[in-house]
């Protein structure tokens, strides 16, 4: 990954976006369809978003028989050498956009594709023993993905797991003056992207179990690499 400002995030020029946008949803719609299939399949764990995790460790340290620590471990610290990883392999200069998420998404889209070959292959559901090897490489495969969306720094769209910040900035955004923030739309897609992400992944899970989901994930996933890969330096073709 090639840039010329060490240490920057990429930019595009005169402050267009092209493609990273629309891109950059539909990885938010993978978000919410790979944690619907993780806690509804893998025994009440996220693999994209972390806080849900933090808080499950809060609450089976504490006692409650309700969740897994061991599989909120297990996702949490392997989306930290995830991000890790993207932070190591861009932190030296500031990476040409389509390029980043061409990377990245490549790199996830093949820890997808061995998570789900191998939930396939040893049919595996709830808190099995074989359910920590799927949640570990889902949760490496979103921590790439997290960590490369934050090098890109497109506004309104720095997050594609979460959107507590994301409702934040759209509720100050409508109701105070002069606010400064994203593009209200932007904001809104990005939502709405995570609602229909997580809608499709249940939808998948109840009707198919956790195969069907994680395949509608690798599916987005390379499409949006291949988005990536035949557009232009700025994110537009």
């Amino acid at each position: 990954m090639g840039g010329t400002e060490p240490g920057a995030p990429p930019t595009a020029a005169a402050g267009g976006f092209g493609a990273l946008v629309p891109i950059l949803l539909l990885l938010t719609v993978t978000s919410g369809c790979v944690d619907a299939a993780a806690f509804l399949g893998l025994g009440r764990v996220f693999v994209a978003n972390m806080t849900g995790n933090l808080l499950f460790l809060g609450f089976a340290v504490a006692g409650a028989p309700v969740v897994s620590a061991a599989g909120s471990a297990t996702s949490l610290a392997s989306f930290l050498v995830g991000a890790f990883v993207i932070g190591r392999a861009t932190v030296r200069a500031r990476p040409v956009p389509h390029v980043l998420v061409r990377n990245f998404t490549a790199v996830q889209a093949g820890l997808l594709a061995g998570a789900t070959g191998l939930a396939r292959a040893t049919h595996v559901a709830g808190a099995a023993p074989g359910a920590f090897a799927v949640i570990s490489l889902l949760a490496l495969a979103m921590g790439v993905q997290v960590g490369g969306v934050q090098r890109l720094a497109v506004p309104g769209l720095t997050r594609t797991t979460v959107v507590t910040s994301t409702l934040t900035t759209l509720a100050l955004s409508l109701f105070v003056p002069g606010r400064p923030g994203a593009p209200t739309e932007r904001l809104l897609f990005s939502a709405a992207a995570l609602f229909l992400g997580a809608l499709a992944g249940a939808f998948l899970w109840l009707r198919a179990g956790i195969v069907a989901p994680l395949l509608l994930t690798l599916a987005l996933v390379v499409g949006a690499s291949v988005w990536a890969a035949v557009a232009g330096p700025t994110g537009s073709p």
